[in-house]
C-alpha cells in the first residue's frame, strides 16, 4: 500500500510504525526496494526514513517512538502495535501504546490521511479494540475458519486452504484463549470460567502407576487472609492425565514442610515443582532450607490466566481426569472450575495443577484434540480490524 501510493502521490509523507523500530526500519526497507524498481525519483534512501524529490515518503517508528515534526498526509499505517501476548497481557503496555496513538499520532494526522492498523488480536482491549469502540474503525477481521469457527470438522471452510489445513490449524491452536485471538480474531474475555466440567472416574479406578509430578503453590503463613499452600499429585498413564492427590491447607512454613515432606514421601520419585514470580525466589529458597531439598523452584512466564490455558484446554477435552469420591474431590473443583483469572480469591490449586501439567509436557499421543471451539457464546462482530492469523 506504501509503495503504490507513494507511485501515486510522490508529494505525500506516510509512517509506518510497528511494535519495535527494527521491524518497522525492515519492512520500510522493504518498501523503499519496490519503489526503486519502479524507478520513482528518490531523494533520502535510509530504511528508517526515504524520500522522494516531491517531498514525500516515508519514516519508519516503533509504536511510543517519537514523530515530532512528521506530517502523516498520505497513510499512517501501525502494523502490530503490541509484540506479544506477554505485552498485550501488560495493562501500563496497552495504556502506552493508546497514549501513543492518542497524543502523537492523531497529532500529526491531516485531512487527507489514511490511517490503517493491522495486526494480531491479543486481547479485548488492545490498541485495536480501542481504535474500533474510540475511534469508529472499521473492523475487517480474517478468521482463519470462515463459518463456525471449527477446526475440527475438515468440511469447515478455511480462508486460505493453500496456506493452512486443518490438520496444521490443529497443531498451531494450543488452547481456546490462542485460538479464539490469534486465529479467529475474537479475542477472549476473561471473567469466564475457564475449565468447565470435569472428567471423573472413581478412586479406586486411578491408574496405580505412571509418571507422577507434584506441582505446589506456597504460601508461608496460617493467617486467614492469607493464600493456601496447595499441592496437585498428576499421574500420566496411557496418555491422559490423573489428579490421584490434593493437598490444601493454612500451616505455618515449618508445619506446611511437614505435611510437603509427607507428601513427597507417598511418591518418592515425582519431582515437585513450583512456579513463582522472580521476587518469590527467595522464599522458595528458604522452604527448601526448612527441609524441602526436593523443591524444584521455577520462574513463571505470563500471567496464571495465561499459564493455565493449555492446562485448562486438555481438562475441557476429558484427558484430565479427577476421582469423584476422593475426600478432597469438591474442595479441588470448586476451585478449579471457579477459575476465571480475575481477582479470584482462591486459585492456589489451578497454580498447583498448571504446575504439574506443563512440568509433565505436552501431551504426546494422537488423542489430543486441542480447543474446543464450539458453542462458547461469542458474539461475532459485524466488523473488525486487523488478521486473525
Amino acid at each position: 500500500a506504501l509503495a503504490y501510493t507513494t507511485g501515486r502521490n510522490l508529494n505525500k509523507s506516510h509512517i509506518y510504525a510497528s511494535y519495535g523500530v527494527t521491524l518497522a526500519k525492515r519492512n520500510s526497507r522493504s518498501t523503499l526496494n519496490l519503489v526503486k524498481r519502479c524507478k520513482l525519483p528518490l531523494d533520502l534512501q535510509g530504511a528508517k526514513e526515504w524520500s522522494t524529490l516531491d517531498g514525500g515518503g516515508v519514516f519508519a517508528v516503533g509504536v511510543q517512538g517519537d514523530i515530532t515534526g512528521r506530517p502523516i498526509t498520505g497513510i499512517g499505517l501501525i502494523d502490530d502495535p503490541h509484540k506479544n501476548r506477554k505485552e498485550a497481557e501488560s495493562a501500563a503496555m496497552r495504556a502506552h501504546a493508546k497514549d501513543w496513538y492518542n497524543s502523537d499520532f492523531l497529532s500529526r494526522i491531516h485531512v487527507t490521511t489514511s490511517i490503517i492498523c493491522i495486526a494480531s488480536r491479543f486481547h479485548v482491549d488492545d490498541l485495536p479494540a480501542h481504535l474500533i469502540a474510540e475511534h469508529g474503525f472499521e473492523y475487517v477481521r480474517l478468521p482463519a475458519v470462515v463459518d463456525d469457527g471449527d477446526i475440527w470438522d475438515d468440511a469447515s471452510t478455511l480462508l486460505a486452504p493453500e496456506l493452512y489445513t486443518h490438520q496444521l490449524l490443529r497443531e498451531k491452536a494450543k488452547n481456546d484463549y490462542e485460538w479464539w485471538s490469534l486465529y479467529m480474531g475474537l479475542p477472549r474475555p476473561r471473567g469466564e470460567s475457564l475449565f468447565g466440567q470435569a472428567t471423573t472416574c472413581a478412586l479406586a479406578d486411578l491408574p496405580r502407576s505412571g509418571r507422577d509430578v507434584i506441582g505446589i503453590d506456597l504460601a508461608y503463613t496460617k493467617k486467614t487472609k492469607s493464600d493456601r499452600t496447595a499441592a496437585v499429585v498428576l499421574r500420566e498413564h496411557d496418555g491422559d492425565r490423573y489428579v490421584v492427590e490434593v493437598l490444601q491447607f493454612q500451616l505455618a512454613a515449618d508445619k506446611g514442610v511437614t505435611e510437603l515432606q509427607a507428601l513427597s514421601a507417598r511418591y518418592p520419585h515425582a519431582p515437585m515443582v513450583w512456579h513463582g514470580s522472580s521476587t518469590e525466589a527467595g522464599g522458595a529458597q528458604a522452604i527448601r532450607s526448612l527441609g524441602l531439598p526436593m523443591l524444584r523452584p521455577k520462574i513463571a512466564v505470563g500471567d496464571k490466566f495465561v499459564r493455565a490455558q493449555e492446562t485448562a484446554a486438555a481438562w475441557r477435552s476429558g484427558r484430565v481426569i479427577v476421582p469423584r469420591d476422593a475426600t478432597w474431590t469438591t474442595s479441588f473443583l470448586d476451585v478449579v472450575q471457579g477459575f476465571t483469572g480475575v481477582n479470584d480469591s482462591n486459585d492456589d490449586a489451578v497454580d498447583a495443577l498448571t504446575s504439574a501439567f506443563d512440568e509433565l509436557g505436552p501431551l504426546r499421543d494422537g488423542r489430543e484434540r486441542g480447543p474446543s471451539v464450539r458453542g462458547l457464546g461469542y458474539r461475532r462482530p459485524t466488523a473488525g480490524l486487523g488478521r486473525a492469523y
